[in-house]
């Protein structure tokens, strides 16, 4: 199955898939870590990185952040996987993958495309993320904005639900937006998605239309509440 994390930081998110599939292709040989032939190890770690490089995605805004996922990601097993300099809010729109000169335009052009192609809304099995949120971190681009129902001003409709007045916002948080982003990255259907909220989103009584969109959008399987110490480096 094909997975992305569009807020990958540091790549925690998409070294969990790789250990995961570590483990299932070692089952499959019989095999155990530390007690294995050299056959055997170069045979696992071969076809995981095959499963890396044609199943595994992340993209992020930081540059830096990208430069530590991609080292977490080959520490992994990995040696070529798919990780994306894009804001994944503005994608496909915008400025994508990372920064080249100005004589090899042709071969920016080509990458573009390539992303473009590879990150298409609607085709990933998985999506497990952990995006930046809170109200101090706003979007503001029109630009941006205008791509989200959920960009929009909602008013209930008086039969239990709510509709779109079609009002764009002048600011959204970046977790509301990445909640629809998500969502449509995922294949209708089938596709899976995994993501850390604030609270808010889930019990505030002006992020009721939020929750309605989602229960239109998605079956619910879960939500799991994790203490505040989670989230905090001093306390791990």
């Amino acid at each position: 199955e094909t997975v992305l994390d569009p807020a990958c930081g540091t790549g925690g998110f998409l070294v969990a898939p790789l250990a995961h599939i570590l483990e299932k292709l070692r089952a499959a040989q019989n095999t155990q870590a530390g007690n294995e032939r050299a056959s055997d190890f170069l045979t696992v770690h071969e076809r995981l990185k095959e499963y890396a490089a044609d199943k595994v995605y992340g993209a992020d805004f930081g540059p830096f952040l990208i430069r530590a996922s991609q080292m977490n990601m080959v520490m992994a097993g990995d040696g070529r996987g798919h990780i994306y300099h894009i804001n994944s809010l503005e994608f496909p729109n915008g400025h994508l993958v990372e920064k080249i000169e100005q004589e090899e335009e042709k071969l920016q052009i080509k990458k573009e495309e390539g992303c473009r192609r590879r990150l298409a809304l609607g085709s990933f099995d998985i999506v497990m993320t952990n995006p930046p949120f809170g109200s101090d971190i706003p979007i503001t681009d029109k630009n941006i904005l205008r791509h989200y129902e959920l960009a929009h001003t909602w008013e209930p409709d008086g039969e239990g639900g709510f509709r779109n007045t079609g009002i764009l916002k002048g600011r959204v948080s970046p977790e509301i937006l990445f909640v629809e982003r998500c969502l449509k990255w995922i294949k209708p259907g089938s596709g899976r998605m995994g993501i850390v909220l604030p609270d808010g989103i889930l019990g505030n009584p002006a992020a009721e239309y939020i929750r309605w969109w989602i229960m239109r959008e998605a079956q619910v399987l879960a939500s799991i509440d994790l203490p505040v110490e989670a989230f905090i480096a001093e306390a791990n």
